[in-house]
């Protein structure tokens, strides 16, 4: 399973180092406004081997009530702001929220990609403690596609422990293309 992060910065650079250590590739969900002056940071997880996604541009809190016109602008200005700052084009979006409609629905049939939801949501950005936010994830299995944020202020502490965790399990943590099959950039 993977491990699903969204946004960037020094936290973020952080979770890298501890990704690399443990020789661990992760998916990062991008927002597209976001990613304005940490250009350099995203052509570093691409290097490393992780995996992008759009996560919107905006990712504001009505998203999902917008129409099919104003959800399709917001993705491919988060497309264009990845594409721009790592070269690549995603074929992978996770909406904000986690929220899906039949007008996101056609704008990503329009742009042609494939939503991502995860299985076991660890609610870490309410979290107070690692060892609070392990207790909500100690029921990870096989197959699971974990949601984590980098702005939660221990994860790279907490990562050191939820591998460890999944070791213990005999887990083996995998890519998104791996664990589902797909192709995720054009």
């Amino acid at each position: 399973f993977p491990v699903t992060i969204v946004r960037h910065g020094e936290r973020t650079k952080r979770v890298l180092e501890v990704l690399q250590k443990h020789q661990i590739k992760a998916s990062f969900f991008l927002i597209g406004k976001k990613i304005a002056g940490q250009e350099n940071l995203v052509k570093k997880i691409h290097q490393e081997g992780h995996l992008i996604g759009n996560h919107s541009f905006v990712h504001d809190f009505w998203y999902d009530l917008k129409n099919e016109k104003a959800i399709l602008e917001d993705l491919q200005l988060g497309q264009k702001a990845i594409e721009n700052a790592s070269g690549i084009r995603t074929k992978l979006f996770r909406p904000p929220y986690g929220v899906t409609t039949p007008n996101i629905g056609k704008a990503l049939k329009t742009l042609k990609l494939e939503t991502i939801g995860w299985s076991l949501r660890s609610f870490d950005t309410t979290a107070k403690t690692k060892e609070e936010l392990l207790k909500r994830v100690e029921k990870v299995k096989d197959g699971d596609i974990v949601l984590f944020h980098d702005t939660t202020e221990f994860m790279a502490d907490f990562l050191e422990e939820f591998f460890d965790l999944c070791q213990a399990k005999k887990l083996k943590i995998v890519g998104l293309n791996e664990l589902l099959g797909i192709e995720c950039y054009e």
